[in-house]
């Protein structure tokens, strides 16, 4: 089956300074390349919903954020 694609998403703590190349490179200075991210995607906020155990990060809507993302050309 098709291997799964690796996708970081981060709130930069200065989104107008975000830069997706730079963190790429620190990663892969830092990490196996099999940990690195295909990309770094910046959000405003991680996308929660509230339960009964608390607030949850919706995973499922990242994994759609994330694979926007991939289909797009050109990054």
């Amino acid at each position: 089956g098709k291997g799964l694609t690796p996708v970081a998403f981060i709130v930069p703590v200065n989104p107008a300074g975000f830069d997706e190349a730079a963190v790429l490179a620190h990663c892969r200075d830092g990490l196996a390349r099999f940990k690195v991210p295909a990309r770094v995607l910046p959000l405003d906020a991680f996308p929660v919903t509230e339960s009964a155990n608390g607030v949850k990060i919706q995973r499922g809507k990242l994994r759609e954020m994330a694979a926007t993302a991939l289909d797009e050309p050109g990054t």
